[in-house]
């Protein structure tokens, strides 16, 4: 019972809101204004704490920024106004939340956001020159997301040099087709109806396309994940944006950056509830219907099989889910709503496929990773991966992408789940979203820790590591948290809190214990010290004793947690960053530039992988760039006994070393990577131009070469293989 001293209080507090609210009635434009001054004032100080907490914590400098002073001004200000109108302004954001959206977006392309990790090649290509002092908005770039500016962001740049043609010549220097493997934005409008991110490379100007490009999807998967969860929470709004911010924002979707198929299994399932709740006419359950092909065929045209194989297990069970919930709806005619699905699917990749049939068949034979296949199991040494995972944006472990996931508790809510199944079989209730996604998380177990080859050949998940299984495994964990903290709330308290206090406290304790050893093995050192122990455990005590004595009050805890959770990953995984300078501004891109306009058909020759993006990104035709299918022919020329075939029949990143001391050799480092070394007798069997190198090479009589560039730790070389003056 409330004492006096506590009315009080509550009656004090009460009386200046009420005060505040008839103020801002009465003077409306003067309450902006103040809002407007404080929304200033309280930007500057979180831009000061920022920038202490990365120095002290992260060693990282951050100068003022004004586009970050904007960013953040933006946010606090629309937070501000939302607090200040009480309930009736967060009314008014859910009602305008995807206006507020749609601007913050604008707002993030206009300024050139991006979250590219390139900041890294400033201190690895000439960093005597650097380009990026004052482009890194929040974050630190991480060495680890190699995929993006080793891979990814090099091939658009080039795409973009080679003004989007549907063949590119530089990559691989063997005119790839960009149409499907790999998938490449170009002109053909295929292109951009399989995938909507790449539309801004056609009407924006560069690096405003390319904030389009990466921040398109993460806007469009936290509205989608939100609506699906509406319809798993029962429209419970609060429950909803938890849950949105634990799966957006995990650990597992930032490092990967797989907030695509989220995204898409979240858009195919709300299209479908729309199909069934407002599907009223053949006309509009037609549209759905060609809506939900489309956006099939995106999920398609990712092109990535390990993650698309369970994801879409994960849209399967949750579309049973909604067909038996609404089965009163439909009728067995909707099934003919299938065709037009099938038919836009077909109409759009079809084509893709056809294009690209020969580099299709050339990655289906390579021995990585088309010959991989897997039978599962041997998951029992990672699964506490992602209880240490909410702690490697401040010290990364070797790999942080592979070794984070979901933060889902597992298996406490599969055990929860199923007292709930079975407590309510006992009423004759059944819930078919907790059974549906209870027994995927059983079949995802099975297949996580002990595996079996015909099963996995049968249900595709053949072409998933086991790895990659395990963040799905923890989402569907998710899936049934989220269920279970809102449909299933206690009314009373428990009968003995003192008990279920002491039960939580083991059940974390092993989480973290069991967390500790397996990432201090990982990462063969004492990772997780006492301080990151005590940290986890609290939070993750939170947690547990959350989900399990499910209150009313449970939201409040859960929901602060998850807005700490969400915005410390957010603003500490990815850097947000304006610009890519250090592809074009470096003075070797511009001499690259100068020589692949000179001679156009010039080959290019590269020490690592590293440079062999950076030529590429700069309009050279690079032989070792990532390689996504083997060119047989080139590499038989030095192979021709197919010594090595199994070494370089893979998609591939491809260093190579000079020398005139060892045959030509090719060496594989990891299942996608190899060193070519490469005897100078053998250079010009690949007919090159041009060698571009981090080491200096003395002049060597048995190769036609001169020094033509040298700089800053970078030298360029040219060849004259054909003895022409």
């Amino acid at each position: 019972m409330p004492t006096r001293d506590n009315k009080s209080s509550k009656a004090f507090f009460f009386r200046i809101w009420h005060n505040f609210q008839e103020f801002r009635r009465r003077h409306p434009v003067i309450c902006v204004t103040i809002i407007f001054c404080i929304g200033i004032l309280l930007t500057f100080a979180l831009d000061k704490c920022l920038r202490i907490y990365y120095e002290h914590f992260l060693k990282t400098i951050l100068a003022f920024n004004i586009k970050r002073f904007i960013l953040v001004g933006a946010v606090t200000e629309t937070f501000l106004l939302i607090v200040s109108y009480g309930k009736k302004g967060i009314e008014y954001f859910y009602k305008y939340r995807y206006l507020v959206g749609v601007a913050l977006f604008v707002l993030c392309v206009v300024l050139r956001v991006n979250y590219s990790s390139s900041g890294i090649l400033d201190s690895v290509i000439q960093p005597n020159h650097p380009t990026q002092t004052e482009n890194t908005l929040i974050g630190t770039n991480r060495r680890i997301r190699s995929d993006e500016y080793v891979v990814n962001t090099p091939m658009i740049i080039s795409q973009y040099r080679n003004d989007f043609s549907l063949v590119n010549p530089d990559m691989m220097a063997d005119n790839v087709v960009t149409s499907f493997y790999p998938k490449l934005p170009n002109k053909s409008p295929l292109s951009f109806l399989t995938s909507p991110q790449y539309l801004g490379f056609m009407f924006l100007p560069f690096e405003n396309a390319f904030s389009f490009y990466q921040l398109l999807p993460w806007f469009i998967a936290f509205f989608a994940v939100f609506e699906m969860l509406m319809v798993i929470t029962k429209k419970r709004k609060l429950m909803s944006l938890i849950g949105s911010l634990f799966i957006i924002f995990s650990p597992v979707v930032l490092w990967f950056d797989s907030v695509q198929y989220v995204m898409y299994i979240a858009l195919l399932f709300d299209i479908f509830n729309l199909y069934i709740h407002r599907g009223k006419t053949w006309k509009s359950k037609l549209v759905f219907s060609l809506l939900f092909g489309w956006i099939a065929a995106c999920f398609v045209m990712v092109i990535y099989p390990a993650w698309q194989v369970p994801y879409g297990y994960v849209l399967l069970v949750l579309l049973i889910c909604l067909i038996v919930g609404n089965r009163k709806r439909l009728r067995w005619h909707d099934l003919l709503y299938a065709l037009p699905v099938v038919g836009i699917i077909a109409v759009l990749v079809a084509p893709s496929i056809i294009i690209s049939l020969e580099q299709y068949h050339l990655t289906t034979q390579t021995v990585y990773p088309g010959q991989r296949s897997i039978s599962g199991g041997g998951g029992l040494a990672w699964i506490f991966y992602s209880i240490p995972s909410i702690f490697f944006p401040i010290n990364e472990v070797p790999n942080s992408c592979e070794a984070s996931g979901f933060v889902s508790l597992f298996p406490i809510p599969i055990f929860l789940g199923i007292y709930i199944i079975f407590r309510s079989a006992k009423k004759k209730q059944y819930d078919p979203w907790l059974i549906g996604l209870i027994v995927l998380s059983i079949f995802f177990s099975f297949m996580y820790f002990i595996g079996n080859g015909l099963l996995a050949k049968v249900t595709l998940l053949f072409l998933t590591p086991s790895e990659r299984l395990r963040p799905v495994l923890e989402l569907t964990c998710v899936l049934i948290a989220i269920r279970l903290l809102s449909s299933y709330r206690a009314v009373k308290t428990p009968k003995r809190p003192a008990l279920l206090a002491i039960i939580v406290v083991v059940i974390t304790a092993l989480f973290v214990y069991f967390g500790t050893n397996q990432i201090n093995d990982y990462a063969k050192t004492l990772y997780m010290h006492p301080a990151l122990m005590c940290a986890a455990f609290i939070v993750y005590y939170i947690s547990v004793y959350c989900l399990v004595d499910n209150r009313k009050s449970t939201c409040y805890v859960i929901g602060t947690l998850a807005v700490l959770f969400a915005g410390y990953q957010f603003l500490t995984i990815h850097p947000l960053k304006t610009g890519l300078d250090v592809y074009m501004d470096k003075p070797v891109a511009q001499k690259i530039r100068e020589l692949s306009s000179e001679n156009q058909d010039a080959l290019w020759l590269t020490s690592g992988t590293v440079l062999s993006s950076y030529a590429l990104t700069n309009g050279a035709r690079v032989i070792n760039s990532v390689n996504y299918y083997p060119v047989m022919d080139r590499w038989h020329l030095l192979d021709p006994d197919r010594k090595y075939e199994d070494i370089y029949n893979r998609y591939a990143h491809i260093s190579i070393t000079l020398t005139n001391k060892e045959p030509t050799r090719f060496q594989l480092v990891v299942p996608d990577t190899f060193d070519l070394t490469l005897n100078y007798k053998d250079v010009c069997l690949l007919n090159p131009t041009y060698f571009l190198s981090n080491t200096k090479y003395e002049p060597i009589p048995e190769l036609p070469q001169k020094l033509i560039y040298e700089e800053d730790g970078i030298y360029i070389y040219q060849f004259n293989c054909h003895g022409d003056s």
